[in-house]
């Protein structure tokens, strides 16, 4: 626009008129002054005017004022005009709306401000409480963003469905699933590899009963970032708008989400990542124990004079050639060790029919499994020949009397020995604990006996001290002749071992 020397304006184009929202016509004649807000922080007006009648160009952001009395940010330039003589005539003004500049700019500083703030609080986050305490407080800390109603945490996992482990919502609570839909939670794998997105929630058909509730709850759009472990995605953190704009109100948290999603990463990856362990390792077993993928093999306890079996000792092998020994640590470890037991200890009763008559089945139980979580009655009925329980000095009893009060409450006869000998103290506690039948040496005690005085002397003082007792010795491990002869002469008169025979089926 162009103002004469009283600041009356003479000339305003159409997009200043748009600007104050005034016809042209409406414009010309005002005083400039009328235009511009003079409670401004940039000074009075006079001393624009000053500078101005001076023959200087004046220049800087100003607040603008509508017709309908609203403000406006602008950028004002304001230059004089001379005649022939250097007199100032006129002046000549331009304006640049700054109004969409400052909101975005007044935005961007939000939300600046605001992940500042979530990513304070999830640094000041402990990272040793447990995994659904982190993943209650990482959902907490992103509500703060503006737009956000709920967030989640959702543990992808090994298994078809992953897992809600935190929900947290502004106001109402959505309503609370635990378990994603497979195809839902197949989306968020295949999607979380690629970094994090914004998509519009569509309820679809196979999300079932998981999708018509929140979309039923007004959930229009969410957002989600990774949560990664090792390189590999092992989770979400999900959030969600209910306002109509949907989508885009998310779009512009896609950066900040991206960013929590790598500190949330450090809090809840390892976590996760071991949940996903367990998941599979739970499926693996499971799988085990439905599919039967392990077979007993039974191998013989005889009397070294003359070779004859009296008993025969259950072992399990497993159908992928895993070590026993992890196989049934795997499945305590995940709560699955009475289940494994069990269903081992029932295939062992069973294949035990086709073992030659007139001996014992000598099988390994657990402490868990005598004190009421397994079913010695069952297995004990289930055999069709006397059954001796081994106890191995590597599983604690923790509770003497309960185990005692356990065994007394049996209404099925059975033998009882204790297995690994000599390997620790706890040995020597189970035997005076639970009075057995039978003491198994350790082999780590048989092995080079024949050349070992030492290890001769600890036998003979073990085998007098079963002896007063009423305890019958059994040597393991036996696999040299020397052993063997050894062991005679030292008075033991029952050995197991690869010398005098190894596990085979019991048609073997």
């Amino acid at each position: 626009m162009i103002a004469d020397a009283l600041g009356r304006i003479t000339y305003a184009n159409r997009a200043m008129a748009v600007l104050v929202g005034m016809s042209v016509e409406r414009i010309r004649g005002r005083h400039f002054s009328s235009l511009v807000v003079s409670d401004a922080p940039i000074g009075d007006l006079e001393q624009i005017a000053a500078r101005v009648a001076a023959g200087q160009t004046w220049s800087r952001p100003v607040l603008g004022r509508r017709r309908d009395g609203s403000r406006f940010h602008l950028d004002l330039l304001v230059s004089p005009v001379r005649d022939e003589h250097g007199a100032v005539t006129h002046s000549i003004a331009l304006l640049r709306d700054l109004t969409a500049e400052r909101e975005i700019a007044d935005e961007l500083a939000g939300e600046l401000r605001q992940q500042a703030a979530v990513g304070a609080a999830l640094a000041g986050l402990d990272p040793s409480q447990p995994i659904a305490v982190l993943a209650g407080e990482v959902a907490s800390a992103v509500l703060v963003l503006d737009g956000v109603d709920f967030s989640r945490v959702i543990a992808l996992g090994a298994r078809e469905q992953g897992e809600v482990l935190a929900d947290r919502s502004r106001g109402p609570a959505l309503p609370r699933q635990l378990r994603v839909p497979a195809a839902r939670t197949r989306h968020l794998r295949t999607r979380a590899a690629e970094g994090a997105w914004v998509e519009a929630w569509v309820a679809r058909r196979d999300y079932g009963h998981y999708g018509r509730e929140l979309r039923g709850a007004g959930l229009r759009a969410a957002g989600y970032a990774p949560l990664r472990h090792a390189g590999r995605a092992v989770g979400v953190l999900a959030v969600g708008t209910l306002d109509p704009r949907g989508i885009h109100i998310l779009e512009r948290h896609l950066t900040a989400m991206s960013h929590f999603g790598a500190l949330a990463s450090g809090l809840l990856g390892p976590g996760l990542a071991a949940q996903q362990r367990d998941a599979d390792l739970r499926a693996e077993i499971e799988r085990l124990i439905d599919r039967r993928a392990f077979a007993p093999v039974f191998q013989p306890i005889v009397r070294m004079a003359t070779g004859e079996p009296i008993a025969f000792e259950a072992l399990t092998r497993f159908e992928d050639g895993s070590p026993p020994e992890r196989r049934f640590a795997d499945a305590e470890a995940i709560g699955l060790g009475i289940e494994l037991e069990t269903a081992t200890l029932r295939a062992a009763a069973e294949s035990a029919e086709a073992l030659p008559p007139d001996t014992l089945l000598s099988v390994n139980v657990s402490p868990a499994f005598v004190i009421g979580h397994g079913s010695v009655t069952e297995l004990v009925a289930r055999a069709s020949r006397p059954i001796v329980l081994e106890i191995t000095e590597r599983e604690p009893i923790e509770d003497y009397g309960a185990f005692r009060e356990a065994v007394a409450g049996l209404d099925v006869a059975c033998d009882w020995a204790v297995d690994d000998a000599g390997a620790g103290y706890a040995s020597l506690r189970h035997i005076i604990e639970l009075r057995p039948r039978y003491v198994k040496l350790d082999g780590g005690l048989v092995n080079g006996i024949n050349a070992d005085p030492i290890r001769q002397a600890l036998v003979a003082g073990m085998l007098h001290f079963a002896t007063s007792i009423g305890v019958e010795i059994i040597a393991e491990g036996v696999e040299t002749e020397a052993e063997r002869l050894t062991l005679q002469q030292l008075g033991v008169a029952l050995g197991q071992g690869f010398l005098l025979g190894r596990p085979a089926s019991a048609g073997g």
